[in-house]
């Protein structure tokens, strides 16, 4: 509730994957009361150009008195935030697997529509189970769209191989094509405690029937329900007995 949203980020230490060209949650979350935010990213996206500038300017005029204060403090100079962000607020970590490295130091996980184009699941959410204090909880929005890579049914991107997927997009940062029962997969796992997994938005099942004749092996196993998954939201909470 928003209404609790400054007693819940009191002193909180998150982390974000991908936040982009610009980290507007980060900042967002250091001025409604976390202390630090991680923004990790496989490529150095962040620019205070002249757009983005706009964006933070934008951002820091809707904020009441107190936030905006912590909001100055997410830059090196509060007069001229182009000249970079304070590591003590916002830290931004470019490494080129995309994990943090980071080990026990954040409370809460944070992702918006980047789960989809890592290259190993796995291992990213090894990383986020690392990172989490015990009690940490983890938040996440998926995005398993074709992102435009479709013919003309929206799920035939599914159809290639793996292998020849590879050689027609690598390294061009396009979806992993996981679906959801992936994700179920790694979370069961993990061990850790499921808050809620479901989806956004559903494709009809007209679609799903008549692309699973020619599913690449990998989506042969998913159920036509999740086949059917345009998205979902996953949450996850690292109990105190998790090792």
């Amino acid at each position: 509730p928003q209404n609790e949203r400054a007693t819940f980020l009191q002193d909180k230490v998150v982390l974000e994957y991908g936040p982009g060209d610009i980290p507007g949650v980060a900042l967002l979350l250091v001025a409604h009361g976390a202390r630090k935010v991680y923004c990790v990213d496989r490529f150095p996206l962040v620019s205070i150009a002249s757009k983005n500038l706009g964006v933070i300017h934008q951002l820091a005029g809707m904020l009441g008195a107190t936030e905006r204060r912590r909001f100055d403090q997410c830059f090196k100079n509060p007069q001229a935030p182009e000249e970079g962000f304070n590591p003590d607020r916002i830290e931004y970590l470019v490494r080129p697997n995309g994990l943090s490295g980071l080990q026990g130091e954040v409370d809460i996980v944070l992702s918006r529509a980047v789960l989809e184009h890592v290259n190993d699941l796995d291992a990213t959410f090894d990383d986020m189970v690392r990172v989490m204090k015990p009690g940490a909880i983890s938040v996440h929005q998926v995005d398993l769209r074709s992102h435009g890579l479709h013919v003309s049914n929206p799920l035939d991107f599914l159809a290639p191989s793996n292998w020849l997927w590879q050689v027609m997009h690598s390294h061009k940062g396009v979806p992993n094509r996981w679906r959801a029962d992936r994700y179920e997969q790694i979370i069961q796992r993990l061990g850790v405690e499921l808050i809620t997994f479901r989806p956004t938005v559903k494709f009809d099942q007209s679609l799903v029937t008549s692309i699973r004749p020619t599913l690449a092996a990998s989506y042969r196993q998913a159920s036509d329900e999740q086949l059917a998954w345009q998205g979902f939201w996953l949450a996850f909470c690292k109990d105190n007995n998790h090792a």
